[in-house]
């Protein structure tokens, strides 16, 4: 199967497909769920995304729960998707543990030495890959085969075709492509994808000013970003931001009528 997209949720959905049952059976998987993927014949994911190692938007802690998830093995990439670019150009911390994680995972040596990449699979064990620089452009007519077209990436770092196409075999595609706040949510902003907002939450006007008493947190206020943790710690600050705010009411027992 594919998941199209390389966040956070797109490494989540493949881990939750790739994990045994027994093991999801100790956390609040609903049983309807379990269920469902107690059937799951899956053997392999494709998690497809259309620029390069150092532009996916997962973060390392994530990709590592899914390099050393049991009884799986993650295809090993090409060497040259995850050599070190020129010294030229400065790497984020992230970026820079993201692919060093990635070398390691796919047995890639140290830098500037020759590359030894790993043995396949042993049989029977799950496995999942990540396709960079492929963008799904659509089905064949079979419906068995995913049609990706190749990219490479601009001055600005923008996706952009070369011209040459691949097919990838699937019978399950997900799309994991971010989220997106309802455009006909007042105070959506449509540049954003999300609402406007200042700090804590505060929502703004279209002229950028506070409104009062109107708040948001989560994807609809910061966009697709962060983990659950992150988006926690954002729901604390919004509620500290409607305490420390005077209240609509004089006493908070008339809330309660």
């Amino acid at each position: 199967m594919s998941v199209i997209g390389q966040g956070n949720v797109a490494l989540d959905v493949a881990r939750m497909l790739l994990t045994p049952p027994r093991i999801l059976e100790k956390y609040d998987v609903p049983v309807p769920v379990l269920d469902v993927l107690r059937r799951s014949v899956v053997r392999h994911v494709s998690i497809i995304g259309r620029r390069g190692p150092l532009q996916a938007a997962f973060t390392t802690k994530e990709l590592r729960e899914l390099t050393t998830l049991a009884g799986t093995s993650m295809i090993p990439l090409s060497p040259s998707l995850i050599a070190h670019p020129p010294t030229s150009t400065k790497l984020t911390r992230q970026q820079s543990r993201i692919l060093q994680l990635l070398q390691q995972s796919s047995s890639a040596p140290s830098l500037g030495a020759t590359a030894t990449m790993q043995p396949p699979p042993p049989p029977g064990t799950k496995t999942w890959s990540l396709e960079f620089f492929r963008s799904p452009t659509g089905f064949t007519r079979d419906s068995q085969h995913l049609t990706l077209s190749h990219t490479t990436l601009d001055a600005r770092d923008h996706a952009v075709p070369t011209g040459q196409t691949s097919l990838l075999r699937t019978d399950l595609v997900v799309t994991a492509l971010g989220h997106h706040a309802d455009p006909l949510q007042a105070y959506y902003d449509p540049a954003l994808g999300h609402l406007r907002t200042a700090d804590h939450g505060r929502v703004l006007d279209a002229a950028g000013g506070a409104l009062r008493r109107v708040y948001a947190s989560g994807w609809a206020a910061t966009g697709a970003r962060g983990v659950l943790a992150a988006t926690m710690i954002d729901a604390y600050a919004v509620a500290d931001a409607i305490l420390a705010d005077p209240p609509p009411f004089r006493r908070w027992r008339d809330v309660l009528g």
